[in-house]
Formats: structure tokens, sequence, C-alpha cells
């Protein structure tokens, strides 16, 4: 199984995309035909989401990609759009970047954030 291990390449812009690719294998290699593919090995991760209107909240991760991610947790819907909070992925091996994004959609389950 093939890993991304060039997270040090990532442009600033795309800093949880660089989470994104250490959160799981990026390609898994298919021995029978010799090509990769994305992986889908984990879809969902705990996150920690910070803002000074409600302090630290743990949710959970869905629709992860490489502009944005959605974080399920009702606390959240508290935030307006436009605000901006700092997300930390948890539970990694290895220390995950905190990262500041913007509130873009707000639902009574949680919120849809932008990487700035």
């Amino acid at each position: 199984m093939d890993v991304n291990d060039d997270v040090g390449c990532q442009v600033e812009r795309g800093a949880l995309a660089s989470i994104a690719s250490k959160l799981a294998p990026a390609r898994i290699h298919n021995r029978s035909s010799g090509r990769k593919k994305m992986s889908e090995h984990r879809k969902s991760f705990r996150i920690k989401i910070s803002h000074e209107s409600i302090g630290d909240c743990l949710g959970q991760t869905r629709n992860l990609s490489t502009t944005g991610v959605y974080v399920k947790h009702p606390k959240l819907s508290a935030l307006p759009r436009g605000a901006v909070v700092y997300g930390q992925v948890q539970d990694l091996p290895t220390g995950a970047p905190r990262v500041r994004m913007e509130v873009v959609q707000v639902d009574a389950e949680g919120i849809g954030l932008r990487y700035l």
C-alpha cells in the first residue's frame, strides 16, 4: 500500500489538503492490474474545531476534500457563515497541523468549511 508522502510539497492554501493526504492512504496498489486507484479506506475522522464564541468542539468529518470539509456536531450550527475557525484532526499517529477555515454552510447537524 502506498501513501501520499509528499505532504511537505503542498502550497500554503492547501494546508488541510495536506491533512487529507495524511488521514488515509491516498492511493492503493491494485496488484492484479498494476494500476493505482483512489482509496476509500476511511471516510470520517474526529476533528477539533476552535472558535472564540464556542470554544473547542469535537466533531466528525464528512465529505472531506481538497477544498473543504463538512464537520458534524450540533453545537457548531451556532456559528454564522463567514466565521473563521481553526480545525485540527485528532487521533493521528503524528500531530496534525492546526488549519484556518471559513464557515460557508450552516445547518442543524453542523457546518461546511472552506480551507483558507
